[in-house]
């Protein structure tokens, strides 16, 4: 009986040297396991939890990988689960930043979708603040980001109305706000002495930006302004409703006449606007409203 101290002294040892070679061999199991997923992160510099931001045309998103994986059907799945490397799409900009030369407003709804399954459009008291998109704009990033529109088959029939209604809405304060930017890059113009004013809005967006870039380059910086928060959505607004447009502008402003016309067809399609200002700025005019010279 005096050794029994001693057997059991034996057995724990025992026992504590068994379960650490039990816990050693669980983990070379679990790291073999993973070592795809810890390449990936490796190759990619990301892990799924971490925190991404998504530079999209220059308006910035937040979400984690794990969101985008989620869907690895879709573009951004791909992307983040290392299933597509050698995609062109997108540029990393920073350890944790990836940029994509798309529409920035639209992306929100893209985004929402990752989070909910759902294509959410809000409108509100206040939402006059805030940038909208039209349906068409919504529809090709869908389509590029290839978000899969049948999972939204039973919700849409359940929203077509009330979703349809939205859109509508959404693309009629759109182009309200484009008037309204119409009529204060006229009365711009007048306080300038201009006879005319040419606009150009592009299909494409590579060549919105070269356009806006030559404006401001032959000082013309001011009218710029007023009219580049159109950029994406100028060339759809002005080929669905240029004449009705027109027709407002030349019955609410006196003096000015409108044209517009589609050129170029192709990949440098644009839209050309022509507000000639009729009016010639008499002298004496002028001077009878001149608080100065009068």
């Amino acid at each position: 009986m005096q050794y029994t101290p001693l057997i059991h002294f034996f057995s724990s040892i025992n026992f504590f040297f068994f379960s650490k070679i039990i816990l050693f061999q669980y983990k070379k199991i679990y790291l073999m396991s993973n070592s795809s997923q810890m390449d990936i992160d490796d190759k990619f510099g990301r892990n799924y939890e971490k925190k991404i931001v998504l530079n999209i045309g220059g308006v910035k998103y937040e979400t984690f990988a794990s969101t985008l994986v989620k869907y690895p059907n879709t573009r951004l799945g791909r992307i983040f689960e290392g299933n597509d490397e050698n995609n062109r799409s997108f540029v990393k900009v920073k350890e944790n930043e990836y940029f994509f030369d798309r529409n920035g407003y639209a992306f929100r709804y893209i985004l929402e979708w990752y989070r909910t399954g759902k294509i959410l459009l809000s409108i509100g008291p206040n939402d006059s603040k805030k940038a909208y998109i039209t349906r068409e704009e919504l529809a090709v990033e869908l389509e590029y980001f290839e978000i899969p529109m049948e999972n939204l088959k039973d919700y849409y029939n359940n929203n077509f109305i009330k979703n349809t209604t939205l859109i509508h809405k959404l693309a009629a304060v759109k182009v309200d706000e484009f008037i309204s930017a119409l009529e204060k890059l006229i009365r711009e113009a007048m306080g300038q002495f201009l006879n005319f004013i040419e606009l150009r809005f592009y299909r494409t967006p590579k060549y919105m930006k070269e356009y806006w870039a030559k404006s401001e380059s032959i000082g013309v910086s001011n009218l710029t302004k007023i009219m580049k928060p159109f950029s994406d959505a100028g060339f759809s607004i002005i080929e669905k409703f240029g004449d009705e447009i027109g027709d407002y502008l030349r019955n609410n402003i006196i003096g000015i006449d409108w044209n517009c016309d589609i050129c170029d067809p192709g990949d440098r399609e644009y839209c050309v606007i022509i507000i000639n200002i009729k009016e010639k700025y008499p002298k004496t005019a002028i001077l009878s409203y001149t608080k100065r010279l009068a």
